[in-house]
């Protein structure tokens, strides 16, 4: 336990350390309203938005229970396949909708990670057993096609590109022996990110490296290019950064990827050429903040992305055009989107889709009426603010949020007071230690906190 007295200006609050639970506090305040905090705004489940270009309102084109996420839209434009987890033994199932959200109907029950076919009627997927499998989305008639995971389908349709472990393959879209490219070659981040096809179908981009002779991990991170004919790979960076998420512009002259920075925490989106020259930085993010996850628009003038930001969960959807300039973010404030998942673009070159939930799990301060009526929101961020104290003449709130310091990359977080006013303006803090500072309580007078 320790004392301090403390003279803050315009409140005179002093600060005694104390035992007391302040929880009690928070029930009724003399204005006979009641404060609790509370995480009652936030979606618990992701569900699919459109975003437009144009700045309209955001749509949501999915309402189901559960979590729907990986919305994919056909090539002719016409449908949408998504993932959803809240089938029966909340296995994950693949439905489709139209895209405007309408007509949803379940297509794979046990399946994820969909690729379309070029024909915007077949389907390759995972079918949660180890295997790859299409499926007719007219028909639902299922057919297996060889053990792996991860598949993409080619442009031109006649073959599928695959991984099994860490180790890339492609198989004819009507089934046969699967052939090994880039050998000698393991691929990175192989829990999240399929193989990337260049627009003619002759090339395959992958972030990988020299394949580890023990285990099969790749010993490196850097961005290569195999040619489908022969399975020969060819290195296109030599930076040693971790490199994730390539993908081939649609007109063929770029490939864009993610790289951490070295010695920084943070990771930035990166443009070259197919042959590795004209590297550009494209995004410039700040320390703690990560960009990934980077998705180009049909006519390749623009990159959708995900930018994550540490120590929060927040991860939300930018564009930027391929030069780097016209920045701005798409999704809503404290949006997050479920993890190894980045957005997609409708063929019409003008919306963006992705899948989202609140981040702002932990909760916020909230007043209501003793009935249930009367609900406002006092505060509106994403840490966690609990633990509210009414002052004793109804004017005041105190309450604990957490509070984070230290360097980058070993940043530590802890539990200070705050107050506010009662109609949550003026918030200011009212201690600064480095130890928890929990449960105020206030004198009967208002002009003492104690707390433990």
């Amino acid at each position: 336990m320790r004392r301090v007295a403390l003279a803050v200006v315009a409140s005179a609050l002093a600060f005694v350390p104390a035992a007391a639970d302040g929880a009690s506090e928070a029930f009724p305040g003399r204005n006979g309203l009641i404060v609790f905090a509370s995480d009652r705004t936030a979606p618990r489940e992701p569900e699919i938005y459109a975003a437009e270009l144009d700045g309209g309102a955001l749509r949501i084109l999915t309402r189901n229970a559960g979590w729907d996420s990986r919305p994919l839209p056909s090539p002719d434009g016409r449908w949408v396949a998504f993932r959803n987890a809240s089938t029966r033994a909340n296995r994950p199932a693949i439905f489709v909708m139209s895209i405007d959200g309408s007509a949803q109907r379940l297509l794979v029950d046990g399946g994820e990670r969909p690729s379309w076919a070029p024909d915007s009627r077949h389907l390759v997927y995972e079918d949660g057993r180890g295997r790859i499998a299409v499926v007719d989305t007219e028909t639902q008639a299922v057919r297996t096609l060889v053990e792996g995971n991860l598949p993409s389908w080619s442009p031109d349709g006649r073959l599928i590109a695959f991984l099994r472990g860490f180790r890339l393959h492609v198989v004819d879209a009507a089934g046969g022996e699967p052939r090994r490219m880039a050998p000698g070659l393991a691929l990175s981040g192989v829990a999240a990110y399929e193989p990337a096809w260049s627009p003619d179908g002759t090339r395959i981009v992958f972030a990988g490296g020299a394949e580890d002779a023990r285990n099969m991990f790749p010993l490196s991170s850097e961005i290569h290019v195999v040619r489908v004919s022969d399975g020969t790979a060819t290195v296109l960076t030599t930076s040693r950064n971790e490199k994730t998420a390539p993908a081939w512009s649609p007109d063929g002259t770029a490939i864009v990827f993610a790289e951490r920075v070295r010695e920084e925490p943070r990771s930035e989106l990166v443009l070259i050429a197919p042959d590795g020259t004209g590297r550009r930085v494209v995004t410039r993010p700040r320390p703690l903040e990560f960009d990934d996850q980077p998705a180009w628009s049909p006519d390749s003038s623009l990159i959708a992305f995900v930018r994550g930001r540490a120590p929060t969960d927040g991860r939300h959807v930018l564009v930027v055009r391929r030069d780097g300039t016209g920045l701005r973010r798409l999704s809503p404030p404290r949006s997050a989107l479920p993890a190894y998942e980045g957005p997609v673009w409708l063929r019409d070159g003008r919306t963006v889709l992705f899948a989202r939930r609140s981040d702002d799990l932990d909760a916020d301060l909230f007043v209501a009426r003793p009935g249930g009526s009367g609900v406002k929101r006092l505060t509106d961020n994403t840490v966690r603010d609990w633990d509210p104290a009414w002052s004793p003449d109804g004017a005041r709130i105190a309450f604990v949020r957490p509070v984070f310091y230290g360097p980058p990359g070993r940043r530590l977080e802890n539990n200070e007071l705050f107050v506010m006013r009662a109609d949550g303006g003026g918030i200011r803090r009212l201690t600064r230690y480095h130890l928890e500072d929990l449960a105020p309580s206030w004198s009967p007078d208002g002009s003492r906190i104690a707390f433990s």
